[in-house]
């Protein structure tokens, strides 16, 4: 069954806009949408769980942060919103000097407060999730245009206070291109650089998520992920994810109900023709694949996989009046 559920509001493809992956579903089913291009001021557009309802969570007038760059946002657990932002110490965009970074929390009609995290000198952050209730995962790593980026996932809490570094057993080898891979280094230059290019755009475009249990999720983009579970506690699970299509490409993962839903297309297809996509579902706690779904990608499915809840597949598409809209798809 397919329902399609318009979205009000002035959020109309067009002059620019664009939308970045990945959206966020919070465990109550809002979706949190970035909108880039056009203009748009750094914030996030929040859809309410029935899609009869959109509002923005943004800066505040005179907050100080203009000109801050926005690299994730942490969906909260009442109706709020945590961005993190990199945003020059100086404070002076013409000054170069180094960089912090800001966890900004923000909620409809309240001023934003500002907590600056205090990670090591050289870190890269590039995502963040909320943990529990008031504490944050957050991922990026060390030695960006470096060789063999170092991976970094750790936990702070809410003061921005570094807790718990993450060891991620079986993370991605900057070296072997693959998970729990320990190979020597390339011996030719030119695939060395494809290594660390690759490594480097897995690591840049990994997704941190928090689940329906309270639990964090990190997805590496390879096509078997992999995808580690952050338990509130600080435990740390990985699973591997099985590609359903040889050359395909994962595209978004999503848990819930002990899930995971991911998203694979098939590039090379014909130019005339729609990618193929894939939908799998594994089981959380044994890894193993439970189903795979194939089907033409279309209008209809948008940007990609954006929620999954209660055995339904939401998509998020721009329709033929350019007006944004949630396309939900029930598994049987």
């Amino acid at each position: 069954m397919i329902d399609v559920s318009p979205i009000p509001g002035q959020h109309h493809q067009g002059g620019g806009l664009a939308v970045r992956v990945p959206v966020k579903c919070s465990p109550n089913g809002e979706l949190f949408v970035e909108f880039v291009g056009g203009g748009v001021e750094p914030g996030v557009s929040v859809v309410s769980e029935d899609r009869q309802h959109i509002f923005r969570l943004g800066l505040t007038q005179g907050s100080g942060l203009e000109g801050s760059l926005l690299l994730d946002f942490a969906p909260g657990t009442s109706h709020d919103l945590f961005l993190l932002l990199s945003h020059l110490a100086s404070g002076n965009p013409g000054v170069r000097g180094p960089v912090e970074h800001l966890l900004v929390h923000v909620k409809e009609g309240a001023s934003s407060s500002v907590t600056k995290l205090d990670p090591k000198p050289g870190l890269e952050l590039r995502q963040i999730a909320l943990l529990g209730s008031d504490h944050f995962v957050v991922s990026g790593f060390f030695g960006w245009q470096h060789l063999h980026p170092e991976s970094f996932t750790a936990i702070f809490d809410a003061a921005g206070q570094f807790l718990q570094k993450l060891t991620l057993t079986g993370d991605l080898n900057v070296d072997s291109q693959s998970p729990n891979v320990t190979s020597k280094e390339p011996s030719d230059p030119a695939e060395m650089a494809r290594a660390e290019t690759t490594a480097n755009g897995w690591l840049d475009s990994s997704s941190l998520q928090t689940a329906d249990d309270g639990s964090v999720y990190l997805a590496r983009s390879a096509p078997q992920g992999p995808v580690f579970i952050i338990s509130p506690g600080g435990e740390v699970r990985r699973v591997m994810l099985t590609t359903p299509d040889s050359g395909a490409a994962l595209l978004s993962v999503k848990i819930a109900g002990g899930k995971i839903a991911a998203e694979y297309n098939v590039p090379g297809s014909p130019p005339e023709g729609h990618h193929r996509h894939f939908l799998t579902i594994t089981d959380l706690s044994t890894g193993r694949r439970l189903d795979t779904v194939g089907y033409e990608g279309s209008a209809l499915t948008g940007v990609g996989l954006v929620c999954y809840r209660n055995q339904s597949f939401e998509f998020l598409a721009y329709g033929s009046d350019g007006g944004l809209k949630v396309v939900r798809a029930v598994s049987h």
